[in-house]
């Protein structure tokens, strides 16, 4: 209907009405374009608050995480510095050996894991990451938990030799019995019940005090740990800032 009224108008070359057509529709075109960006981008923002919000919660999830892993960490150091005490002493062990044993053990682990990224990836990838305000709290965050995480040994060479001395009995019951996970984290039971007869643990004891590569492979596997545990420390601070600085973004908009 409205190109016949213009095709009329030029027929008639009633030039005026066809200048106020045209300009008629142009002004509708532009107005349909403002409208349809003004939509696109509230939908858009509404996504970045979505995403956001998942953010938040995938670093306190991973604040969870780190704080469990940094508790068995301060274990190894625990453990790992009474293994080293012992195998100073000159003397064997005569009686209550077991527990020993599970120092040495406990002192092989490795508690740690790198923190998910998966929301934070994603909204970089979609360019969700405009809001000024959150950048310094999740860069502080992110770069701190990859230098830290990149750190990690996760092979270290006494976790290796310490299973190698152990016998296939000891491995049975450490497994069994003083070792375990709970909501994802491995634990240690550091006072879980003799595995072994005290005879056969003050053998198994006996072999670690011979072994001469075992004091330093220790050394160093405790050192690391007295560097990373208060590291992980500082991850959670700067992850609970990053999700502060989250929700205040989401309270103001």
């Amino acid at each position: 209907m409205f190109l016949r009224k213009i095709s009329n108008h030029m027929k008639d070359q009633s030039w005026f009405a066809v200048v106020v057509d045209f300009v008629i529709v142009f002004v509708g075109v532009f107005v349909g374009l403002q409208a349809q960006d003004w939509s696109n981008a509230r939908q858009f923002d509404q996504l970045e608050r979505d995403y956001l919000a998942e953010l938040a919660d995938e670093i306190r999830l991973n604040n969870e995480l780190t704080a469990g892993h940094s508790e068995m960490m301060a274990l190894i150091v625990e453990s790992g510095e009474r293994a080293i005490e012992f195998l100073a002493q000159d003397k064997p062990c005569e009686t209550e050996c077991w527990p020993h044993v599970v120092d040495f053990f406990a002192a092989s682990q490795v508690f740690f894991s790198p923190i998910s990224t998966t929301v934070y990836d994603e909204m970089r990838r979609l360019g969700l990451l405009r809001t000024a305000s959150i950048k310094p709290a999740l860069s502080s965050y992110y770069v701190l938990s990859t230098t830290v995480f990149s750190s990690l040994d996760p092979n270290p060479a006494y976790r290796l030799r310490i299973r190698e001395l152990l016998s296939v009995p000891a491995h049975r019951a450490l497994w069994g019995v003083c070792h375990g996970v709970k909501d994802g984290i491995e634990f240690m039971a550091m006072d879980c019940p003799p595995g072994l007869p005290n005879e056969d643990t003050k053998a198994l004891l006996e072999r670690f005090r011979s072994d001469s590569s075992l004091p330093g492979l220790l050394n160093y596997w405790v050192g690391m740990h007295v560097l990373w545990t208060p590291r992980l420390g500082q991850i959670g601070d700067q992850g609970a800032a990053a999700v502060l600085s989250i929700e205040a973004a989401l309270t103001a908009g």
